[in-house]
């Protein structure tokens, strides 16, 4: 399987307890492609699904979980915010990344890749981690995508093992065994026909990255981390700073909220100002933070470190979506105090996602 599997330092710390008969969890983190479903649709994960019972087969252990932490809409920046909520609690034996697909913006690659990977390797050594990538249709038919490159410069830095499951598809549509109608039922997730066609390629694959783990599995110093201009990516719910405050309403999303794709993504709870004035505030040391917000209109005052407050827009959309209000942006790496104000109505927020820590403080 050397067209779809990259070896490098392998996975040897996790192919020792597999082969062992040890319990393993394996955390897949990634877009929509490896998330299950959406309001009872089912969304991706085919590529995902023949992974335990083929390695379970193969090494003869059947204490191989899998845990799918599929992101819907979200490129790897914003998933360097989610690592501490969405993988480090599962403390899992390995992690697959999987955010190639939705990486557009090529310069932000590194940042982000190089962010995950640090937070992952900083709070859980012992963990080791592979990268998969997929990409939308067309991007590999002519060789591996810019973004595609970015992501195999990261593994590369590291060691890590990667999946190249992009090259793979073009190469079975261009073959004429299936095509992109076919292999999506959307142009994007993934249709039942991919599990065979993908899935099974990739278990064999991930069964001789086991394979060859085992017999090359000489222990080796870490990589120095890389030291990320956003390692310090986090996340924080809203009712850390407005729950009991009669002025929002802090709860889970409504079921026709939940209809928008993206949701689970961009909130924990939803806080819902019920009137202008309605505010909040925190004290921040890093760089920068922006907000979650529903695009219904409305507007906020946003005052930091004492400074007159600024007024930021909510767009209004006829379809509402979630969109990012930048809060405060390319500040000294200090400690900040910041203020917000609902000016005028309607305001729904979602999480704070922010470069930096959180003062214990962080309350009205």
């Amino acid at each position: 399987m050397t067209e779809i599997l990259r070896a490098r330092r392998g996975i040897p710390k996790f192919a020792r307890k597999v082969l062992a008969g040890a319990p393993v969890r394996i955390v897949a983190f990634g877009t929509s492609l490896t998330l299950h479903s959406h309001c009872g649709q089912r969304l991706g994960a085919r590529y995902l699904d023949p992974l335990v019972p083929m390695a379970a087969s193969a090494t003869r252990n059947a204490r191989i979980e899998l845990i799918a932490q599929g992101l819907e809409g979200f490129p790897s920046w914003w998933a360097a915010h989610r690592v501490r909520s969405d993988v480090l609690p599962h403390a899992p034996d390995l992690v697959l990344l999987e955010f190639a697909h939705n990486d557009t913006y090529v310069p932000a690659i590194p940042a982000a890749m190089h962010a995950i990977v640090d937070k992952i390797r900083e709070a859980l050594p012992t963990s080791e981690i592979a990268i998969i990538i997929l990409a939308p249709q067309g991007s590999a038919a002519r060789g591996p995508s810019e973004t595609m490159l970015a992501h195999e410069r990261v593994a590369e830095y590291y060691g890590l093992p990667s999946f190249d499951l992009a090259t793979f598809a073009e190469r079975l549509v261009a073959d004429g065994r299936t095509t992109w109608a076919q292999l999506t039922f959307d142009g994007i997730h993934h249709t039942e026909l991919a599990t065979q066609l993908l899935g099974e390629p990739f278990a064999r694959a991930f069964v001789e990255l086991l394979r060859v783990s085992a017999q090359n599995a000489v222990e080796r110093a870490p990589v120095a981390p890389a030291r990320s201009p956003i390692a310090r990516a986090d996340r924080a719910s809203m009712r850390q700073f407005v729950g009991g405050d009669r002025k929002w309403t802090v709860g889970p999303p409504s079921p026709q909220m939940l209809k928008s794709r993206t949701i689970a993504a961009f909130v924990d709870e939803i806080a819902t100002a019920n009137e202008a004035g309605a505010s909040f505030s925190f004290a921040f040391r890093g760089m920068h933070v922006q907000v979650w917000a529903l695009s219904l209109g409305g507007a906020l005052d946003v005052a930091v470190d004492g400074a007159p407050a600024q007024r930021l827009d909510v767009p209004a959309s006829a379809r509402p979506y979630w969109g990012l209000v930048s809060l405060a942006t390319d500040m000294p790496d200090a400690l900040h105090a910041v203020e917000i104000a609902v000016a005028q109505l309607p305001i729904v927020l979602g999480d704070l996602f922010f470069v930096g820590e959180l003062e214990p403080a962080a309350v009205r």
